[in-house]
């Protein structure tokens, strides 16, 4: 790609060839990206200590694939172009292998226009469960802090029914009703007015104001059976080959298994609200951590090679101690080693 200066264009004259109004061929042109606080037409700082940036007031953005935002004048947004890797296409969009954007554009072709007031939630990856819990979800308590939530609409990505159904459940805790929420497709839209809470820092390295959000959860369930306190995670794609063993040492531990799959987001909430000890192979159902009891004790059943980083991070910020038990390989699978997965209870519950 030549090297030339980012060219801005007035993006209601574009389209980027979704849709059978196409005029003309596409052309790629480089792209300008700047922080939300250079583009916004307000913005709310929070304070250095709670691991967000803010929120950027927007009026005539563009919401493209994958949680992108272009001010109507054909700037992109720092911050909503976060976790795209050189290369990867987000809807129109690419980050070049040089680090910088283009976006491939169709002249004269009509778009979509919403409008109203909107608070934009929607990023990139916001569709795997751990995200939507550590980095999106706790958006909405701070959007609350500025905004009257009952006025406004919630506009995410379009997800599964399955986790449609976790995003409804989990906004309704902040009284956010399902006819409030505005689920976006991959092709380009413009909203008319949106409240944008700047990304938290990311991932299972939650910040301080997101575990505050994601603790105060259980609270804003309806009563019920307590919980346990201790709670074995089964089920799931990366469990051991000796599962059976492993399920009968802990059960005969005082453990009790849920299996998530099966759940809602409230009865996840609930099972882990409690838990002082928690066992479960890795995978994204074990970022309910966050819910859980400061100085909570956690063991990871890992498969060979697998990093447990973020979790890890996650039960340190929660002054919590984390183990990680990798298994061994075997011909089907990997196993769990029952007598060091005795010590490490042993441990905890001494």
């Amino acid at each position: 790609m030549p090297a030339a200066e980012p060219e801005a264009f007035h993006w209601r004259f574009f389209d980027f060839g979704i849709g059978p109004l196409a005029l003309t061929s596409p052309r790629r042109r480089r792209a300008l990206v700047l922080p939300a606080t250079e583009i916004a037409r307000g913005f709310h700082p929070l304070p250095p200590d709670s691991g967000a940036g803010g929120l950027a007031l927007f009026e005539e953005f563009c919401s493209l694939g994958g949680g992108a935002l272009m001010s109507s004048g054909g700037v992109l947004v720092a911050e909503s172009l976060a976790g795209m890797e050189p290369g990867a296409g987000c809807g129109p969009l690419r980050r070049e292998r040089d680090g910088t954007w283009s976006a491939r554009v169709w002249p004269l072709t009509r778009m979509q226009r919403l409008s109203g007031d909107f608070i934009y939630l929607r990023q990139s990856g916001d569709g795997d469960y751990g995200h939507w819990l550590l980095g999106v979800l706790p958006l909405v308590a701070i959007a609350a802090q500025f905004c009257d939530l009952s006025q406004f609409s919630i506009a995410l990505s379009r997800q599964p029914e399955a986790m449609a159904r976790i995003v409804r459940d989990s906004l309704c805790l902040f009284g956010v009703a399902p006819e409030r929420i505005v689920a976006l497709g991959e092709a380009p839209v413009f909203l008319q007015r949106a409240v944008y809470p700047l990304p938290l820092e990311g991932g299972s390295f939650v910040s301080p104001q997101a575990l505050e959000v994601l603790e105060s959860l259980p609270a804003r369930l309806a009563g019920g059976v307590d919980p346990p306190k201790r709670i074995y995670v089964a089920g799931g794609a990366d469990m051991p080959v000796n599962a059976a063993a492993l399920l009968e040492l802990l059960q005969s531990r005082g453990f009790v298994a849920v299996d998530l799959a099966g759940m809602l987001f409230t009865e996840q909430i609930r099972a882990f609200s409690h838990a002082e000890i928690i066992v479960g192979a890795s995978g994204a159902g074990l970022a309910n951590i966050a819910v859980a009891p400061r100085g909570v004790r956690a063991i990871v059943l890992t498969p060979p090679g697998t990093e447990v980083d973020g979790f890890r991070a996650l039960v340190e910020r929660k002054q919590g101690c984390l183990v990680a038990l990798r298994g061994v390989d075997a011909k089907t699978g990997f196993s769990v080693d029952l007598a060091a997965l005795r010590d490490c209870l042993d441990e905890f519950q001494a």
